[in-house]
């Protein structure tokens, strides 16, 4: 079952390292002091292997500027206005 959104948002630390799995090798481990890491487990040559990388932290703004149409149609990845005055 797939990891939810939810979850992963909710998942605190324990007095263990917690495992949260998606699917396919992939899961979120979560540590006793907080930190969060996406790892990934495979095999190759028969062997077991192991990815990881550190989840990045939340923000509240938003990381990519939000696309408006103006009026030619064309896009612009202006934050907050839009040629056009749409939202």
């Amino acid at each position: 079952m797939p990891l939810t959104d939810t979850a992963i948002r909710n998942a605190k630390p324990g007095e263990k390292t917690i495992k949260l799995f998606d699917e396919r090798g992939l899961y979120l481990e979560v540590s006793p002091a907080g930190g969060k890491w996406w790892r990934l487990k495979y095999r190759f040559d028969g062997k077991e292997k192991r990815l990881s990388w550190r989840a990045p932290r939340l923000h509240r703004t938003p990381v990519w500027p939000t696309p408006c149409a103006n009026p030619t149609g064309a896009f612009t990845t202006a934050p907050r206005t839009c040629p056009s005055g749409a939202r």
